[in-house]
């Protein structure tokens, strides 16, 4: 037993010894901090990234190959080098040879370098930040860039919008630099995806490119843009017109030539108008406008007259033909007062006859022989004359000469008063009023 006793003894004694030369192996057992450093830009598409490195106390043996890469850009090489204070605690970590866009990740393993002073290895690093984001891939080109290439805006302060573009290495799209080349040039950088600038009217080239975090820049396609605040300008626009109605009717076709509008900037719309050439037009004033837009949304009008002239028709009574020529004052056969006067007197089967010639107010004789009469019976009993029509006829007059003649039967009329109307090729009137006597018996 004590035999056993003093050999567990033994044990014991030989186990403390152990323990304490593993306590002094470890005492003074440096700690390290492992961080990106202070000017590192996290993300960054740099090849070479710092780390530092920082002991809690100055150690020995300390070199690149107690430095542990991770992370999933792949890193394959790290220098170490003294950093100030140059204490010897102090170490700058620089790490390359990126495989691709990824993460770098760095720490210091443990057991690799002991204190200067004699103590022990040194602990795994902590740290709060030891990761850095390696970026080399440019962001995408903006989308639904607006306005779109070859475009025309009627102001000089346009508005240009985009939408974000995909970042495929990760950082993110941090700003946008939109660059104008035109009457006016600017070169902007903005973190919002829309610019208004106030510009002058021209033609323009843009293009927006996105920069991502870590200071990649993207491409983009130039954009052409026309700013166009002048409407079109009217050329060969027809003066006035001024026509006759064509013979026996209130209109005429009109025809001219059409105009042209141009724009110094943008392309200009077909023409829109109001009336085309060849259209018939009635009697009066009609005013023809015409619409020209640009590209860009100005709007110019321009605009001439059409007058449909009904010339006037003068009745000429034929001397010696009948009716027209008793008592015919010129003036469709009213008097001052306002009364038709009686211009003859007939017998109940005679025939009313007349001969007159229609001429225009150019002094040309008109060619067309149809004129309507209409013939009245009148009661001027009452306060004003009261006209019963009896008959309306469409007379094919007999033209002799230019002198145009009819004949109004009277053999079933009684005897009284009647008028006349006879209505002209141009809508002209012309009254007469006659009295029917008794015939002989």
């Amino acid at each position: 037993m004590k035999r056993g006793i003093r050999s567990i003894g033994r044990a014991v004694a030989i186990g403390c010894a152990i323990g304490v030369l593993s306590c002094a192996a470890f005492a003074g057992q440096p700690t390290v901090i492992v961080e990106k450093s202070p000017s590192q830009d996290d993300p960054t598409n740099d090849v070479r990234i710092a780390f530092t490195a920082v002991f809690s106390e100055p150690v020995t043996g300390f070199t690149a190959s107690d430095v542990e890469l991770s992370g999933t850009a792949s890193a394959s090489a790290v220098e170490v080098q003294s950093a100030p204070p140059w204490d010897g605690a102090t170490y700058t970590l620089e790490v390359s040879g990126m495989g691709r866009d990824g993460t770098v990740v760095v720490a210091v393993r443990a057991a690799t370098c002991r204190a200067l002073s004699g103590g022990g290895w040194n602990h795994a690093s902590t740290s709060q930040d030891n990761e850095v984001l390696f970026d080399t891939t440019a962001p995408g080109e903006p989308d639904d860039r607006s306005p779109p290439n070859g475009a025309s805006l009627a102001t000089a302060e346009p508005t240009f919008t985009w939408r974000a573009p995909e970042d495929p290495g990760g950082s993110g799209v941090k700003n946008y630099r939109i660059t104008i080349t035109g009457p006016v040039n600017r070169d902007y950088y903005t973190g919002n995806t829309s610019y208004s600038p106030t510009l002058r009217e021209g033609a323009y080239l843009w293009r927006v490119l996105a920069r991502d975090h870590a200071g990649n820049s993207g491409d983009g396609a130039w954009h052409l843009l026309i700013l166009d605040v002048t409407p079109p300008v009217f050329a060969e626009l027809p003066a006035d017109l001024v026509v006759d109605a064509e013979l026996g009717r209130r209109s005429a076709r009109v025809s001219w030539a059409e105009p042209t509008a141009t724009d110094a900037l943008s392309a200009v719309l077909p023409l829109a108008a109001s009336r085309s050439p060849g259209e018939r037009f009635r009697a009066g004033t009609t005013t023809v406008t015409y619409a020209a837009v640009d590209a860009a949304g100005n709007e110019s009008f321009a605009s001439f007259d059409v007058t449909v002239r009904v010339p006037r028709i003068d009745v000429i009574p034929e001397a010696g033909a009948g009716l027209l020529d008793r008592n015919w004052d010129g003036a469709d056969g009213v008097e001052s007062s306002g009364e038709l006067p009686i211009s003859a007197a007939y017998g109940i089967g005679e025939l009313i006859q007349g001969g007159f010639t229609l001429v225009a107010a150019a002094g040309e004789p008109l060619r067309r022989s149809t004129v309507v009469l209409v013939l009245y019976s009148v009661d001027v009993r009452e306060v004003s004359d009261v006209r019963t029509p009896l008959d309306v006829r469409i007379l094919r007059c007999q033209r002799q000469d230019a002198v145009y003649r009819f004949a109004v039967e009277t053999n079933d009329l009684l005897p009284g008063l009647y008028d006349l109307r006879l209505g002209f090729p141009d809508g002209g009137v012309a009254w007469m009023r006659v009295r029917l006597d008794p015939g002989e018996a």
